[in-house]
């Protein structure tokens, strides 16, 4: 658990600084500005982001279509060469048929043809290997794509809605059952938000519970950590980041298993 900076007491009434309004209406211009600047940014990285992914899928899906092209070239190929060797075969029978025999022309045949057919067995097993690890190259690159996407997605709505911190608090305390004692850390950020809507977070906690607010700025805003008597529950951006991920990574393990069944069957 990260060292407490300050802490923050429910029962403690504000303390109003009287300040230049005019000094306040330029700070607050300049917040604006910033945040702004930064959700302008944000966009922009999403927008180049989702372009990658879609030059990703786009170029995986033309070389499958060059592979299978040229996987279908070849057996054609092949077949048109099997076929004349076959007609070649059938008119050298023809001829050494009184020498060697019919049987033994024909065994011959079959080997030749046999041959062949093995060899474009083997550059097709080795064309749809290859499409196979570029389709789960480009479906990982997807992923990681979707999480860098789906991080800059998290972070602009933080920057929005400073209402996120709430809603993270209110879900983390809902998965704990010792509530006589709760120590919420959070970015410093987060912390005035968050104290205007404390009395809604309070209905639900038992009259006697001690609840502070407790600042760490190692804390991304928008998430939180809180600790009990039972132990911490962990409500960052970043772990639920990981949840993500891990589902991700989950769907498509599926996704391939269910492939290779489909291959078996």
């Amino acid at each position: 658990m990260c060292s407490i900076v300050k802490n923050f007491n429910f029962d403690d009434r504000p303390i109003i600084i009287d300040s230049s309004k005019s000094l306040e209406k330029i700070e607050t211009s300049n917040v604006l500005v910033k945040l702004q600047q930064d959700i302008d940014r944000l966009n922009e990285e999403i927008k180049n982001l989702n372009l990658q992914a879609e030059n990703i899928i786009k170029n995986a899906k033309v070389h499958e279509a060059n592979i299978r092209h040229s996987v279908e070239q070849y057996k054609k190929n092949e077949l048109e060469k099997t076929h004349k060797i076959c007609e070649e075969i059938k008119e050298d029978t023809r001829r050494e048929a009184f020498d060697k025999g019919y049987a033994e022309g024909r065994a011959e045949a079959a080997e030749r043809a046999k041959s062949i057919l093995e060899g474009i067995e083997q550059v097709l097993k080795e064309a749809l290997k290859e499409k196979d690890e570029i389709i789960k190259k480009a479906e990982q690159q997807i992923v990681e794509l979707a999480m860098a996407i789906s991080k800059k997605i998290t972070k602009c709505e933080v920057l929005l809605n400073r209402d996120v911190i709430y809603y993270s608090v209110n879900e983390a305390i809902s998965k704990i059952v010792d509530r006589d004692t709760l120590n919420i850390y959070m970015n410093l950020k987060d912390i005035a938000a968050f104290t205007q809507k404390k009395e809604d977070i309070l209905k639900s906690l038992p009259v006697d519970s001690k609840v502070k607010i407790i600042e760490d700025n190692n804390i991304l805003p928008g998430g939180c950590i809180i600790s009990t008597n039972m132990g911490n529950i962990d409500a960052t951006i970043s772990s639920q980041m990981l949840e993500v991920e891990k589902m991700l990574e989950e769907a498509l393990r599926q996704e391939e298993e269910e492939q290779e069944a489909t291959k078996r069957a």
